[in-house]
C-alpha cells in the first residue's frame, strides 16, 4: 500500500487556514441578537427576550390563545404549529471571514428539525441541516468572497421555532450599516400544503417562497398545518399597512369539519374581512390541488374534492359584483398525482411544490 504525500507547498496554506480557525474560536465580536444592523423579512413580531435572545412571532397574541382545531391523541396538532418561522429571512452585512450564528429551539415548541437556507450576495450558497434531536443549533458560515462585504440571508425553517442568540464574527470584525432593498408585500394564507409538508423543515423548498423569489416580493407567510378558516385568523390582515399580492389556499382541514355551506358562508366571510382593510389588493383564490378522488371525510362524508366549488361561487360572484382584482386559480391544474410526497397523500413532495410554484407564476404575473 503506497504512503501518502502531502505537497509541501500547501503546508503554508494548510497551517494559516488552522491558524485563522484558531484565532476564530479564541478572539471574537460578538454581536447581540437585537443588534440593529440586523434585518428581517416576512415576519410581523420580533421580541427580544430577558435571556439575550430574539423570538418571532408570526400571529399576534390573541390568535395563539386560540382553541385548537382538533385533537389527536389528546394533543393540540394546530396552534402549536403557528409557532414556526416559515418563509422568514434575516439579513446581515460583514466582512468577516467566519460567521457563527447561534439558535435554540424551546423544548416545548414544534420542531421537526431545521432546514436553514444560506445566500451570499444574493447567490445560492448551501443549506446547514439539524435533526429533530438537536435544540441547539450552530449555524458556522465561511465567506465566498474573504475580505469583501457580504450580504449574507438566512432563510428560516418552515417547521421550527429556532430563538436566536446572536452570532460571533472574526476578531476586528463588524456589522456593517445597510439598508435591504424594499419589496412588494405578499401574504399567503392556507394550511400544511402551504405551510410546507412535504418539503422537509426547508422554506426555501416551499411553493409561496419559491413564488416570491420569482416575483421577487418579501413574502409573510400566514399558512399552518392543519388549519381550516378561522375568522379571528383572518382578521390578522389588518397589520399590514398595504398588501400587493394575497393567495389563499385553504379547504382540505374544513372537509373533516364543516358543510359545504358552511365553507362556502365562512369563505365570502373571509374575504370580506380581508377587503375591509385591501380593498384593492390582487387576491388568487386556489382551488384544491390535484388529490385523490376517494378522498372523504370520515367525520362529514363529504368527498374532499367537492371543496372546490364553493370557493369557485364566492369568487364568481364577487366577481360579477365588481370585484376587479379578485381572481380564480384552478389549483388542479397546478399539480398532478405525481406531484404527492407519497401515493394517497395530499401533501406535496419537495419536486412537486416546485412544479406548483412553476405553474401558478405566469397566471400571477399576468395580473400583477
Amino acid at each position: 500500500m503506497k504512503p501518502k504525500l502531502i505537497c509541501t507547498h500547501l503546508l503554508p496554506l494548510i497551517f494559516a487556514s488552522l491558524l485563522a480557525c484558531s484565532t476564530y474560536s479564541e478572539a471574537s465580536e460578538n454581536i447581540s441578537a437585537d443588534d440593529a444592523n440586523i434585518h428581517y423579512q416576512g415576519i410581523l413580531f420580533v421580541t427580544p427576550q430577558s435571556d439575550g435572545s430574539v423570538s418571532y412571532q408570526r400571529f399576534t397574541d390573541p390568535v395563539y390563545q386560540l382553541s385548537p382545531a382538533r385533537t389527536k391523541k389528546g394533543e393540540t396538532v394546530a396552534w402549536k404549529k403557528a409557532h414556526t418561522t416559515p418563509c422568514v429571512k434575516m439579513l446581515f452585512k460583514t466582512s468577516s471571514p467566519v460567521v457563527k450564528l447561534t439558535f435554540k429551539t424551546p423544548p416545548d415548541h414544534e420542531h421537526r428539525g431545521a432546514n436553514f437556507g444560506i445566500y451570499q450576495n444574493g447567490k445560492w450558497w448551501k443549506s446547514l441541516d439539524f435533526s429533530n434531536k438537536t435544540r441547539d443549533m450552530e449555524l458556522v458560515i465561511q465567506s465566498q468572497t474573504p475580505g469583501e462585504p457580504t450580504l449574507y440571508t438566512i432563510a428560516f425553517p418552515s417547521w421550527s421555532d429556532p430563538a436566536f442568540y446572536g452570532m460571533d464574527l472574526e476578531n476586528g470584525h463588524s456589522l456593517e450599516t445597510f439598508t435591504p432593498a424594499k419589496k412588494k408585500t405578499y401574504v399567503a394564507y392556507g394550511d400544511s400544503v402551504s405551510h410546507g409538508t412535504g418539503q422537509k423543515s426547508a422554506s426555501y423548498l416551499t411553493w409561496p417562497y419559491q413564488l416570491a423569489e420569482k416575483l421577487d416580493y418579501e413574502i409573510y407567510s400566514l399558512a399552518v398545518g392543519g388549519a381550516s378558516i378561522r375568522l379571528p385568523v383572518i382578521e390578522m390582515f389588518d397589520q399590514f399597512e398595504k398588501i400587493d399580492l394575497i393567495t389563499i389556499y385553504i379547504g382540505i382541514n374544513d372537509s373533516g369539519r364543516k358543510s359545504l355551506e358552511q365553507f362556502e358562508k365562512e369563505y365570502d366571510q373571509m374575504l370580506s374581512i380581508i377587503r375591509k382593510n385591501h380593498p384593492d389588493t390582487k387576491i388568487f383564490c386556489i382551488t384544491l390541488h390535484a388529490i385523490p378522488a376517494d378522498k372523504t371525510s370520515q367525520h362529514t362524508g363529504i368527498n374532499l374534492i367537492d371543496f372546490r366549488k364553493p370557493v369557485a361561487t364566492v369568487v364568481t360572484k364577487r366577481q360579477a359584483q365588481g370585484d376587479k382584482n379578485l381572481f380564480l386559480i384552478d389549483g388542479q391544474s397546478l399539480t398532478t398525482l405525481d406531484d404527492a410526497m407519497n401515493p394517497g397523500n395530499v401533501h406535496l413532495s419537495i419536486d412537486g411544490a416546485k412544479h406548483w410554484a412553476e405553474k401558478l407564476y405566469p397566471q400571477i404575473k399576468k395580473s400583477l
